[in-house]
């Protein structure tokens, strides 16, 4: 019985052994994201505390208002599940605490994909430690993938952690605070496991739509809020469907067969010519930029990740559901929880 004991206890040790040195990566980047997260929310403070709080300005306390008034909207008027996200508050002091690493194939519209234990497949890898984010963007770089790497405004941990409420967020106008508040919310209500562009459009379209309601809800229609976020968002909506009429031609370009035969000296001149011509139609910069400048694959497969359902989202809130926001989501958690 004894040397059975021995032989568990040792094969136990063996198979620990294995699994840390085959996942010594994955373990080392889950240390770092965890030392990062702790940061956070050790510097975090209760945003009922920081309202007493006379040397916090008016300002900030303003839009810290508005953020509750947005979570118990969330929660009791479109029908979000109810969590303690948002009730914290994090000053970044200006400075960007959080990138996220993007990547895809040179000529093709594939993103690169990263394996986390537990959690899933997720085509994006954030980071909060710089420097680990560099390094991991070389990595991805000498494999040929275009690389994209960029500060983020919020994230989800998809109500394992309470997410605070980041400085950045509140110079937002209201309509824009609200949209991402929703936006991340809906991670925690809605999520479907290895399903990146659902999980991202449907928060972004319950983020807008969540939006609207509220800034109804708040300051009736017609208000000048409402059309100032409108405005703005339509004026987005011009340059979102530049971007994803690019994607779509682009991604017709990569398959034809002349394209796949050619050189890789003639791939760039063509894929970089596109580009610049569809940007010269959404009007911008872009154009007249070096062509290191000009905006790679992932530039367009963020629009396509964010962006490229919205319409199949409409048509369902619609006509399935009579424009009832609470009536979607319902569904929603109903269809996919």
């Amino acid at each position: 019985m004894r040397k059975f004991i021995l032989i568990l206890i040792s094969g136990i040790f063996i198979s620990l052994a294995i699994f840390l040195w085959v996942n010594k990566k994955w373990l080392h980047y889950a240390y770092i994201q965890a030392k990062g997260q702790f940061e956070v929310m050790y510097n975090t403070r209760e945003i009922s505390e920081c309202l007493l709080d006379s040397a916090i300005a008016d300002s900030i306390k303003i839009k810290l208002h508005l953020v509750e008034e947005i979570r118990q909207f969330a929660f009791d008027s479109i029908g979000l599940d109810r969590n303690d996200n948002y009730t914290r508050f994090y000053d970044q002091k200006g400075k960007p605490i959080m990138w996220m690493l993007t990547a895809t194939k040179p000529f093709s519209l594939e993103e690169y994909q990263w394996h986390f234990p537990i959690i899933g497949t997720f085509g994006y890898k954030g980071f909060f430690d710089w420097k680990e984010a560099q390094k991991e963007l070389k990595n991805i770089s000498k494999l040929g993938y275009d690389t994209d790497l960029g500060e983020i405004s919020g994230w989800s941990t998809l109500g394992w952690l309470s997410d605070p409420v980041l400085s950045n967020m509140l110079e937002r106008s209201e309509g824009g605070l609200a949209s991402v508040l929703i936006h991340e919310l809906t991670h925690g209500t809605v999520f479907v496991k290895d399903n990146l562009f659902f999980n991202e459009n449907l928060a972004n379209f319950i983020g807008h739509q969540g939006a609207i309601d509220f800034l109804n809800y708040k300051y009736k229609k017609d208000s000048t809020q409402l059309k100032k976020y409108l405005k703005r968002y339509n004026y987005r909506e011009k340059y979102v469907y530049t971007a994803l009429k690019t994607a779509k031609i682009l991604n017709v370009i990569y398959q034809k067969p002349f394209f796949i035969q050619a050189n890789i000296a003639t791939k760039k001149t063509v894929k970089n010519k596109m580009i610049r011509k569809m940007m010269a139609w959404a009007d911008t910069s872009f154009m007249h930029m070096h062509d290191s400048l000009l905006p790679n694959n992932c530039y367009f497969m963020h629009f396509m990740r964010y962006d490229g359902s919205q319409s199949n989202f409409q048509e369902k809130y619609q006509k399935q559901h009579q424009s009832n926001l609470k009536k979607y989501i319902e569904f929603l958690k109903k269809e996919y929880n």
